[in-house]
C-alpha cells in the first residue's frame, strides 16, 4: 500500500462510494454504540497495541508509517488555521488511504500535493521544523468527514518514541473499531437487515478505515442483494484500486450468481 507513495507504483484519484457521498454520517445502532464503549473493545483495543509494540516491524528509525501532505514542486507544508487565531495545525497521518481521503475531501482541487512518508525520527525533525513557520498543533487522521477532532500541542511531542506511541495508540484504535464495525454488518446481512448492514459497512468505509477489503466485498455483496448497482460498482473499483484481487474475484463470482448467502461471506 505505501509504494505508490514513494513512486513505485502509481496511483489514480482515490474512490469514493456515490451512496456516502450523498450522506456522509449516519446514526449508528444503539448496540454498537454500546459495544464500542464496552470494557471487552478496550481489553481488544490494549492487546492489539502490546501486539504492534513488541512488532520487529515497527520501530522509531526503520518504520515508514506516518504520512503528511506537501505542495509540489516546492515542499511547502499543508495544514490548516485553528479556530480563534489560535495557529496551525499540521495534520498528519497513518495509512496513505487516509492521507489522500483528507486530500481529496478537505485540499483544494487545483494544488498539486505530494505525500511524504516518515519514520517516526523523521517526523519529529519535521515538528521542530514547522514551529518555526506558524504551526502550533498537530491532529492524528483527522476525519474529513466530521466536524470535530483532537489536536495536541506540538510540544507534547518529547520525542520519536512518543510518536511510536501515538501511532500505535492510533491504530489500535481504528483496528478495534473496524472489528467491530464489520463483525455488526456482517451479521445484520445475514439477518437480513440490509439496510442498518449498508449503513454500519459504509460508515465504516467513511469514519474508520477503507483499508480492509473485506469491508468492500461486503458493500459489494449488498449491492447484489438489493438491487443497487451503484454499491456494486464503487465496491468493485475500491478492491481493483487496493489491488485485492481474489476479493475482486469473489465479488465477480458474486455479481454473475446474481444472489448472495451471507452466511459464506468471507
Amino acid at each position: 500500500m505505501w509504494n505508490w507513495l514513494t513512486g513505485k507504483q502509481k496511483r489514480g484519484e482515490l474512490p469514493t462510494y456515490a451512496q456516502l457521498e450523498r450522506l456522509s454520517s449516519r446514526t449508528m445502532p444503539a448496540e454498537l454504540v454500546r459495544e464500542e464503549a464496552s470494557e471487552e473493545s478496550e481489553e481488544r483495543r490494549l492487546a492489539i497495541a502490546d501486539e504492534l509494540r513488541h512488532s520487529n516491524h515497527v520501530t522509531v528509525e526503520a518504520a515508514p508509517i506516518f504520512v503528511s501532505l506537501e505542495l509540489s514542486p516546492a515542499p511547502s507544508v499543508i495544514g490548516f488555521d485553528l479556530p480563534f487565531d489560535e495557529g496551525r495545525c499540521l495534520p498528519v497521518f497513518t495509512s496513505p488511504l487516509r492521507a489522500a481521503d483528507y486530500r481529496r475531501l478537505l485540499v483544494a482541487p487545483p494544488l498539486p500535493v505530494m505525500y511524504r512518508v516518515s519514520t517516526p525520527a523523521q517526523l519529529f525533525e519535521k515538528l521542530n521544523d514547522v514551529r518555526r513557520i506558524g504551526f502550533v498543533s498537530y491532529t492524528v487522521d483527522r476525519c474529513p468527514r466530521c466536524r470535530r477532532y483532537f489536536a495536541a500541542p506540538l510540544d507534547s511531542i518529547a520525542s520519536p518514541e512518543t510518536l511510536l506511541a501515538m501511532w500505535i495508540g492510533a491504530t489500535s484504535y481504528w483496528r478495534v473499531r473496524a472489528e467491530l464495525y464489520l463483525k455488526h454488518a456482517l451479521l445484520c446481512a445475514q439477518a437480513g437487515q440490509l439496510d442498518e448492514a449498508r449503513d454500519v459497512a459504509l460508515e465504516m468505509v467513511g469514519h474508520v478505515t477503507q483499508e480492509m477489503p473485506r469491508v468492500h466485498l461486503l458493500l459489494g455483496a449488498l449491492g447484489v442483494a438489493r438491487g443497487e448497482p451503484d454499491l456494486v460498482d464503487d465496491a468493485r473499483r475500491f478492491l481493483q484500486y487496493l489491488k485485492h484481487e481474489p476479493w475482486a474475484r469473489e465479488l465477480e463470482a458474486i455479481v454473475d450468481a446474481g444472489r448472495v448467502n451471507f452466511e459464506n461471506l468471507p
